[in-house]
């Protein structure tokens, strides 16, 4: 038996049901966003015949996706509904006023990939990283009320965003010896951070009692990711029906493969085999 992305449609259902997106479109645009993150690869392999294929049918999907999301704000326009991409183009309230369709199809976009993805990917995680560590779950299963600390250890070892390529120098400022430029591009290393052993005793274990456990896996300060708290509900749904009701639960291939992206982190699937499901 299989456990990926399809088994856990909590993410997908609430992303599309805030934006007012029909989820039975989700098998489209979730290719479209697997093409996406595919074609974005910046590793080495960018420069293959491989990689630049990839590449292409990312900006074709990427495309594809577009054009849906500006037809779905067209119809909005028209008819306007009780969904937030309804209001984003009708909203006559707010001292800036609507945003143009332009606008809140970009926005969308954001707002749908994060929904979908990153959500999916921490559930992924915390279920491999669970069953690498047979004892947390005879843990969770004595002290289900551990079960949003152990996922915030997860966020921290297994952040479903590497980094994100939306920093820059507006000085020069030196790191570590090294002088950044002003207007240079700044990646920001999350699963580094995650693991500075200045700031984490022990930070390759998985300790789901971790004191004081102030990663960045979702960013941090004014910078934290505007859908974290609903992401936190929904992983720890998932994850306490996942511990209630899978009986011996046992990982198939460890690691599992995972997708060409540098920025977005996780499993193309994860293979879990298991005794029963009980109700």
């Amino acid at each position: 038996d299989v456990v990926d992305d399809y088994a856990y449609p909590v993410p997908v259902a609430v992303i599309c049901q805030i934006l007012g997106v029909p989820l039975k479109d989700e098998p489209t645009f979730h290719g479209w966003i697997f093409d996406f993150m595919a074609g974005a690869d910046m590793g080495p392999d960018a420069a293959t015949e491989e990689g630049q294929a990839r590449k292409e049918k990312g900006r074709e999907s990427t495309a594809a996706l577009t054009a849906y999301m500006a037809d779905l704000i067209q119809g909005f326009l028209t008819e306007p509904k009780d969904n937030v991409l309804s209001k984003l183009v009708n909203d006559t309230d707010g001292p800036d006023g609507p945003m143009t369709p332009k606008e809140a199809a970009a926005n969308a976009m954001l707002l749908l990939i994060a929904g979908h993805d990153s959500t999916v990917n921490t559930i992924a995680h915390c279920v491999l990283t669970l069953l690498r560590n047979p004892e947390s779950i005879e843990l969770l299963h004595e002290k289900p009320e551990l079960i949003p600390k152990a996922i915030e250890e997860v966020l921290r070892l297994q952040s479903a965003v590497q980094f994100f390529p939306s920093r820059s120098a507006t000085a020069d400022i030196q790191v570590g010896g090294t002088v950044i430029p002003a207007g240079s591009a700044v990646h920001l290393l999350y699963g580094a951070a995650n693991r500075d052993p200045r700031r984490f005793p022990e930070p390759e274990k998985f300790d789901i009692r971790r004191p004081d456990n102030q990663h960045v896996g979702w960013g941090r300060g004014v910078h934290s990711c505007v859908g974290g708290p609903l992401a936190r509900l929904e992983v720890n749904i998932a994850l306490e029906t996942f511990l209630r009701r899978v009986e011996n639960p046992r990982l198939v291939v460890d690691p599992p493969p995972y997708r060409v992206n540098q920025v977005f982190r996780g499993p193309l699937h994860l293979e879990v085999e298991f005794d029963r499901i009980t109700d």
